[in-house]
């Protein structure tokens, strides 16, 4: 076929072809229109396999596949979500606290259920074979999606720095009663 008998038929069936060109570019643009926008904003984080500051080796566990998923499951958990919401005051918020009593009634904690709303909007993945997370937000403000994507890494790196700093706080006063037990 050549172009010239393409052409032929395209003139031929010019109605059909407009036709089926404006129900698709017709209903895409009220949908555009009447949706709200959305914004997304993305935050990386490196994930560091540190050696042991006392055996000075590197854990073997966190060379495993493994290990990049529980950082996932951590950056997705609700003390991470709980955490973004005292670092940017949600819960100071007016509008949530008004959106929270319609929703719920004043029941259940408002730290809560802003946390669960936050993490609905939120997307984790590890990049590939490296240790790098990514942290992905998506909200109806450009300003509002990187605040929260910002905070999630913000959040992420305090809460790895408590789980790993809380185990040695519990054995330094379990040694420490077991020593005022003993001197005694």
């Amino acid at each position: 076929m050549s172009l010239q008998q393409i052409l032929l038929v395209l003139r031929s069936r010019w109605r059909l072809a407009a036709g089926i060109f404006a129900g698709i570019v017709i209903p895409v643009l009220i949908v555009n229109l009447i949706l709200p926008k959305q914004y997304m904003a993305s935050s990386s984080v490196v994930v560091d396999l540190k050696p042991d500051p006392v055996a000075g080796q590197v854990n073997p566990a966190q060379a495993l596949p493994q290990y990049m998923a529980t950082q996932v499951d951590i950056v997705g958990s609700p003390r991470v979500a709980r955490r973004v919401v005292k670092l940017l005051q949600l819960d100071q918020s007016p509008d949530y606290q008004r959106a929270w009593q319609q929703a719920g009634h004043g029941r259940g904690d408002l730290t809560d259920w802003i946390a669960t709303l936050l993490k609905r909007k939120l997307a984790v993945s590890p990049t590939g074979e490296s240790n790098v997370v990514n942290i992905s937000v998506t909200w109806p403000t450009a300003q509002g999606a990187a605040a929260l994507a910002n905070a999630f890494a913000q959040a992420y790196v305090d809460t790895t720095i408590e789980l790993t700093v809380e185990p040695a706080k519990q054995y330094a006063s379990s040694f420490g009663d077991r020593a005022t037990v003993l001197r005694a």
